[in-house]
């Protein structure tokens, strides 16, 4: 997450960022998905495990701890699942419009604590 506010995202930001080459082989593409909300939190997706198309399994965090509000029930399973609301400019690894919203229905697969979750993300 350190490495992660060096970046300097605007607010209602969201992009994926090439992790440094130390760092890189923590997720299948060597990225991390990034989010700084209008509140000021940072969010961050690492997608460990992508099968296919844009199917992916991996880890969220987020410098605070979730509230209610960020929580939706996943339509297919009614499990909870994590959704971050927001009107905020999503940019791909080339820095190009990315209409792929990458923090709505992330299906909670284990909740470690408030902050810390392993996700799931089924394409319907």
């Amino acid at each position: 997450m350190d490495w992660v506010r060096t970046q300097n995202l605007p607010l209602n930001f969201a992009r994926e960022l090439q992790l440094p080459f130390g760092l890189a082989c923590i997720t299948q593409r060597g990225t991390v998905h990034t989010l700084h909300t209008a509140d000021g939190r940072y969010c961050i997706l690492m997608k460990t495990a992508i099968p296919f198309r844009e199917n992916f399994s991996g880890t969220f965090y987020c410098d605070r701890p979730l509230s209610e509000s960020d929580f939706c029930s996943y339509q297919t399973y009614d499990q909870p699942c994590i959704s971050i609301a927001g009107q905020y400019t999503c940019l791909d690894i080339k820095g190009e419009e990315d209409y792929n919203n990458d923090f709505q229905e992330l299906y909670v697969v284990k909740r470690h604590n408030e902050q810390l979750f392993e996700v799931e993300y089924t394409l319907d």
